[in-house]
This record gives C-alpha cells, structure tokens and sequence, in this order.
C-alpha cells in the first residue's frame, strides 16, 4: 500500500480503475487502427517513438505531423482516421 500515490483505498481503487480502463482503450485503439507492425508495442514506446517524435502543435494550435519522421505514413493515416469520427453526445 505504501507505493499506491494515496492514503485512501477508495481513491487507490479508482486510480487502477482509471489504469485498466485507459489500457483498455489503447489495445482496442491498437488492434482497430494500426497496422500489424504496430499492434505489440507498449503505450510508452508508442507514444515516445511514434506520438513525440512525430507530431508537433503549429503556430495556429494545430496537431501536424514533423517534416521527416520515420512514421509519416503512419501519423497522417491515424491523423485521417480521428478527422473522421463524429463525437457522439450523451445527454
């Protein structure tokens, strides 16, 4: 319990909750957008070679992807695919 960030076991529990469920999300993001070379990489090692290295914020505060990256292809077909979804609202 010392190495949980919380003193409260209900605030721990939705901190692995909240974990699990952002993991959760990334495979299902894994296995439904990226090609196969893709798919077995760890959350940080995509996000530090793929996400960091590749992508950087205009002037104009929009998300673009570096001149020469590695993964160009890659970031302007998941860049593509996220232009394409409709943000459903619950109400």
């Amino acid at each position: 319990m010392e190495r949980l960030p919380f003193r409260k076991l209900v605030h721990n529990e939705f901190w692995i909750l909240c974990k699990i469920f952002s993991m959760t999300l990334f495979k299902i993001f894994q296995t439904e957008t990226l090609p196969e070379q893709y798919r077995r990489l760890q959350t940080r090692t995509f996000f530090r070679r793929i996400l960091c290295k590749g992508l950087k914020i205009s002037a104009a505060g929009k998300v673009e992807v570096a001149v020469k990256t590695r993964y160009t292809w890659l970031l302007r077909r998941l860049l593509s695919k996220t232009a394409e979804i409709n943000p459903v609202l619950f109400i």
